[in-house]
């Protein structure tokens, strides 16, 4: 999970942990025992980071332990680097002064503090703090048939994520707030799991509880292919297979991966399209992972005057690959998490140019909606709260 940021956290760790020994706990004269548990917590620390940075597969099993060592970097690791970055600018002073403290070191303890006091609030409430988001879709290609009619959407549910009962809970939570809404259809829009199938076998019942009239459909995410375990490519498709088998068989799901089904309601119909997700919507030419996404083969049959709503994890892919090759109404997308941190109104994802939250419309007056999910591999949220969202669709008068 962090190979590609190893020599950062490495050194991180080593230089924070030797300027605190160096400058406060030398200077204080500590007595040895204080010394060696200081030797102790940092020869720790970087070992625990090494055995992260070489697992086989994205992140090991069980999940408690990727969220151990994440604990351990936003409590300890990052504030002593921050601590450490702030109070070095306080050499000086404290040579000056000749004292052991300056005001500079309350300074660093303040900004120190930050990173605690977030993860904590990010991953105790943040986290579990789910919303219902009500919205509207307008179009005058929607059969009057459709006129008021209720789409619930989740995405991103990541449910090896929720693993203590408290989890199970929040899930149950969602599952309860989906069919409070009483909709129609629901669309679940990928990264059901985070890296197996097997993650959906304590909360099966939790979620095949989720029910509408007119079915619930889902479609797969990045994190859905086992692309993120060291498993060969043969055991990767039956990874995905597999996956499929439990939605349908367990969960009472439709997967859709490429292709499209016809929605009847009200003497009308629309056609719901589901594509496999676009794990390259960039078209980098060195990518190796697995995309299956092919928006023709998804929208065959589907003729112009149908009214569509189009189903794709990754929101990149609708104005790079979706619309220059066909015109979906409405599409629906996740991925994005809505970047699970925003602070006044800026959140990580809103320094590119492309969707990464809520509606957005082309000059033909085609739509997309992207929503925050409910889920994530990393088990924090500040200001980008888990959703569940309820699109009406109304015709234009």
């Amino acid at each position: 999970m962090i190979l590609r940021i190893l020599p950062i956290v490495l050194l991180a760790i080593i230089i924070a942990d030797y300027y605190i020994y160096r400058h406060f706990i030398q200077r204080w004269r500590c007595g040895a025992v204080v010394r060696l548990l200081w030797f102790c917590q940092s020869l720790l620390t970087c070992a625990f980071t090494l055995y992260m940075a070489f697992q086989s597969d994205f992140i090991p099993e069980p999940k408690w332990i990727a969220d151990a060592y994440l604990s351990l970097l936003f409590i300890w690791v990052v504030p002593k680097a921050l601590f450490a970055l702030v109070s070095a600018f306080g050499i000086k002073r404290r040579k000056r002064e000749a004292t052991d403290w300056c005001k500079t070191d309350y300074l660093a303890c303040v900004i120190a503090i930050l990173p605690v006091v977030g993860y904590i609030y990010g991953n105790v409430w943040g986290f579990h703090n789910l919303k219902v988001v009500r919205t509207e879709y307008v179009s005058e290609r929607l059969p009057k048939g459709f006129d008021g009619y209720r789409i619930a959407v989740i995405s991103d549910a990541h449910v090896g994520s929720f693993y203590s009962k408290r989890g199970h809970r929040f899930l149950q939570q969602v599952a309860d707030s989906v069919n409070a809404l009483n909709p129609d259809i629901v669309f679940l829009l990928g990264d059901i799991v985070n890296m197996r199938p097997n993650e959906l076998e304590p909360v099966k019942t939790i979620l095949a509880a989720i029910k509408a009239p007119d079915g619930v459909f889902s479609v797969y995410g990045n994190h859905d292919y086992g692309d993120y375990t060291n498993a060969d490519s043969i055991a990767k498709v039956e990874m995905e297979k597999d996956l499929s088998y439990k939605m349908m068989a367990f969960l009472g799901w439709r997967q859709l991966g490429n292709e499209n089904v016809r929605i009847a309601h009200n003497g009308d119909t629309i056609a719901v399209v589901g594509m496999h997700c676009d794990n390259n919507p960039d078209d980098k030419p060195d990518f190796k992972g697995k995309n299956d996404a092919d928006v023709m083969a998804a929208m065959a049959g589907v003729g112009d005057s149908l009214f569509t709503v189009l189903l794709q994890h990754n929101p990149k892919s609708w104005r790079r690959h979706v619309l220059p090759k066909t015109q979906p109404d409405l599409t629906l997308s996740g991925h994005t998490h809505g970047g699970q941190m925003a602070l006044f109104g800026w959140s990580p994802p809103s320094i590119g140019k492309g969707e990464w939250y809520g509606w957005y419309d082309d000059a033909k007056g085609h739509s997309l909606y992207v929503t925050r999910g409910i889920g994530g591999l990393i088990p924090m949220r500040i200001g980008a709260p888990p959703e569940v969202v309820l699109i009406t669709l109304n015709t234009k008068q």
